[in-house]
């Protein structure tokens, strides 16, 4: 886990952002979590300029608004929808639902599709990445490759 913290993986360098609102009995409300979150980009932003990573790795997005553009990737979730957009010099990518329904739904039919990316990286940089989804405990198992001059 890293929280305001790096690694190195492969040559590349990690940077994490733990959601600052975050408990186990979501005790906090959606819009009170949101304001808490934007009020941390900058935080977060602080801590990109400090230690220059290649990724910055997010639960939401918000979390990173203010880092845009000062770091390359920008990982994210939250919102189990999939995304990629290029905003200024930055490639932020917002995985779908990895965690589908929570843990309870590796045992019980879940109403959301599993979903998880492969990036791939040549000399520090994203080049590719694969999109794998599982539906349900049965389900369809698909793997998608994009290289990223393939994006929208």
């Amino acid at each position: 886990l890293l929280d305001d913290d790096t690694a190195e993986v492969g040559g590349i360098t990690v940077l994490g952002w733990g959601d600052p609102t975050f408990t186990a009995s979501n005790e906090i409300s959606t819009e009170e979590g949101n304001d808490v979150r934007t009020l941390d980009a900058p935080q977060v932003f602080s801590a990109v300029i400090r230690k220059r990573p290649d990724l910055l790795a997010v639960h939401d997005v918000r979390l990173a608004e203010e880092a845009i553009g000062d770091v390359p990737l920008v990982l994210a979730g939250h919102t189990h929808k999939r995304s990629l957009e290029q905003r200024d010099g930055t490639l932020v990518m917002t995985v779908g639902s990895t965690g589908a329904t929570g843990l309870g739904s590796f045992i019980v039919e879940a109403d959301l599709t599993y979903e998880a990316e492969v990036i791939y990286f040549r000399d520090g940089a994203p080049v590719a990445y694969d999109y794998v989804s599982l539906s349900g405990l049965g389900g369809d198992f698909n793997v998608e490759r994009r290289t990223l001059d393939e994006r929208v």
